[in-house]
């Protein structure tokens, strides 16, 4: 029972490749008996039977390419051992545009055929060249479509694994948070910059008002001291020492209002350029034996992380 299945995998693989050879022996034996016509000078018998053959829409025309160019070569031939010049140069010219690197058999043909086919294809030079140079046009053209649509494919590709790695969060706004100093409300609004210029001006405004109260206390201290000692410039050193604890506070109040003001125009700005929700972008953190599926040209690719 093996040994029957193997015998007919091998002859189900070998009957094309018969068939094949069958027909283009059976193209071979046509091309020779219209040779056979055209070397005893039946021309007619050899004209009939070629256009038979090059007919596509007769029973049995020629496939194979090298046969095509051969009934062609042999099809002009016959028309110009009839005297039928024009009729030969067509052909010709027909045979030389689908195959330009054709050549005549000088062995086949006589000497005036040979230099009628040269002369033809001198004739039809710039033709053929601009015939070679679309054909090479053309393959070039399908080449950079392809390239273009694998490229596309590959842009495509890569932007839906991005997307896939990618998660969407959408954060929504408080009209409470956008009214906090120090930036918070624009850092909340999504303006990163105008966020961290509030909060270093803030900031140092904060400190600084920080800073005068103690030196503001020490200077007082120091003026109760300078009353405590006896001497004739007493009041003098005691009046020096309040004068500077007043600037000092007048620059610590300056301070504080200035922080108010400041503080204020923020919230003010954080509430004029409110921003309900953001949209925020980030990568998706990958999770064992999460798959994912991408659409691609053919189908669908399926991806994962493990």
């Amino acid at each position: 029972m093996r040994f029957r299945a193997s015998t007919f995998c091998v002859a189900a693989l070998v009957a094309p490749v018969l068939a094949a050879t069958e027909a283009h022996a059976d193209e071979q034996g046509d091309v020779e008996k219209a040779k056979a016509s055209y070397v005893v000078k039946k021309y007619d018998e050899a004209i009939a039977r070629l256009r038979t053959l090059l007919d596509p829409t007769t029973k049995h025309p020629l496939k194979s390419p090298s046969h095509i160019a051969d009934a062609r070569m042999l099809l002009a031939a016959a028309h110009f051992g009839k005297g039928e010049r024009d009729e030969a140069a067509k052909v010709i010219e027909r045979l030389l545009v689908e195959k330009p690197e054709v050549e005549a058999d000088p062995l086949l043909y006589p000497s005036p055929m040979i230099h009628f086919f040269i002369d033809q294809r001198s004739a039809l030079r710039d033709r053929l060249l601009a015939v070679k140079a679309k054909h090479v046009q053309e393959e070039h053209d399908k080449l950079r479509r392809a390239e273009e649509v694998k490229r596309k494919e590959r842009e495509r590709i890569t932007r839906l694994e991005f997307l896939a790695t990618q998660e969407r969060i959408v954060k929504r706004s408080s009209r409470w948070i956008a009214a906090v100093p120090f930036g918070v409300g624009q850092f909340q609004n999504g303006k990163t910059s105008l966020g961290w210029g509030f909060l270093a001006t803030e900031s140092a405004l904060v400190i600084g008002t920080a800073v005068m109260v103690p030196l503001y206390l020490w200077q007082l201290s120091e003026r109760s001291a300078e009353y405590a000692i006896a001497g004739p410039d007493r009041d003098f050193r005691a009046q020096q020492w309040s004068d500077r604890a007043a600037a000092t506070r007048i620059v610590n109040l300056s301070l504080a209002g200035a922080f108010a003001v400041t503080a204020a125009v923020g919230a003010i700005e954080a509430q004029i350029n409110y921003v309900p929700e953001r949209l925020e972008v980030r990568k998706r953190q990958p999770t064992v034996g999460q798959w994912y599926v991408l659409p691609t040209g053919a189908g669908a690719a399926v991806g994962g992380t493990f």
